[in-house]
């Protein structure tokens, strides 16, 4: 199954399964299109995913199991001292333990439910204190952690992928091999992280219910963001979600274009800002909402809250510099003055307007 060619860096090369009959003549062709291994839901997600590389043979699967509602779920929360990487595991894990105490099986027979915890490299893994913890508090699981790559073949009633985040130690894992080690290993596919793609198949699939992914959207895996830009039919709702999780993608950095703004503390204990993700590569950083401390989002001339549900705050930007309005007094009144006015220093920004209206509703 060439979707599933994920070991090139021990010399398989997936071109003696694509280029088949180039390579040994004449060929008949017999197709196994039916899994009884995972639902429609898991099926249709995982194949639309891998067949995003023009290079892998197209294939249409069939499914012996199908649902009606979305088996592959996501847990959007942040990673950090409040919440640690062990307690996003458990939110799901008391998930998944729900369900499988619901299941008309357990019911009957008290047989538990096999949970995968499944990561790009060890270090995405728990240690075994809390393997052992967790299928001692979890009465209806038997959870066991893999590497994506050792769980090849094997199965489990649910998945749980972790280490979702972008980076050379990421998934897709942006590390790059030693020269010397490229020149004997078979030649790279074109397509961008292929291999990478057909691992995140196999993790996909090794679920025969359900599916979960864990990940910070501050610093998601691209794979992870492409699911939710192209709508992939993914379960949104199962878990709660804070907004600047939900609205990731409109609250990018406006100075490097490409990391989100994280919320920090700043070092005097003056309340949070935000900050650039890519810090310290990036080291831009702006204010939260002034009423609320929300993040804001850029639309057009102005920043608004992005909690728009409960608070109307608006900040109009500087056509000069792109940078905030704040609302000063003068001699002849109130006016609009450029946050980046410095007097006469070198880089000031000396704009200013004497009424801005509020930004129109959206449409």
């Amino acid at each position: 199954d060439d979707w599933q060619s994920i070991y090139r860096f021990t010399g398989s090369d997936i071109r003696f399964t694509t280029e088949f009959e180039a390579k040994f003549g004449p060929t008949k062709i017999t197709v196994l299109n039916k899994t009884f291994r995972f639902n429609n839901s898991i099926c249709n997600i995982a194949s639309r995913f891998i067949l995003k590389n023009p290079a892998q043979i197209k294939k249409s699967l069939t499914t012996n199991v199908a649902v009606k509602h979305s088996a592959v779920s996501l847990l959007r929360q942040k990673s950090s001292d409040e919440i640690d990487f062990d307690t996003r595991i458990e939110i799901v894990l008391e998930k998944i333990n729900q369900l499988a105490k619901n299941d008309n099986q357990f019911q009957v027979d008290s047989r538990k439910k096999k949970v995968f915890l499944l990561g790009r490299f060890y270090r995405n893994l728990p240690n075994t204190a809390h393997i052992k913890r967790w299928n001692k508090q979890f009465s209806a699981l038997k959870i066991q952690s893999s590497t994506i790559h050792k769980s090849k073949g094997l199965q489990a009633d649910y998945v749980v992928v972790l280490g979702l985040e972008g980076g050379k130690h990421g998934f897709p894992s942006q590390r790059t091999s030693h020269l010397m080690l490229e020149a004997l290993l078979p030649k790279l596919d074109d397509f961008p992280y292929a291999e990478e793609r057909r691992l995140f198949y196999v993790a996909l699939t090794r679920a025969k219910q359900r599916v979960y992914l864990i990940v910070d959207m501050m610093n998601a895996s691209e794979f992870v963001v492409e699911l939710l830009d192209n709508n992939y039919p993914l379960e949104l709702d199962e878990f709660e979600i804070d907004l600047a999780q939900k609205y990731y993608n409109q609250i990018r950095c406006p100075e490097c274009e490409t990391g989100i703004m994280v919320a920090r503390e700043r070092k005097n204990g003056n309340g949070k800002f935000y900050g650039c993700g890519y810090f310290p590569l990036c080291d831009y950083t702006e204010n939260g909402c002034p009423k609320c401390g929300n993040p804001m989002r850029r639309i057009g001339s102005y920043k608004k809250c992005l909690d728009a549900a409960s608070c109307d705050s608006w900040i109009p930007l500087c056509p000069e510099c792109g940078a905030d309005m704040v609302e000063r007094k003068g001699s002849n009144g109130s006016f609009w003055g450029c946050i980046n006015y410095r007097g006469n220093d070198e880089g000031s920004c000396r704009h200013m307007e004497e009424d801005i209206p509020p930004p129109p509703p959206p449409i």
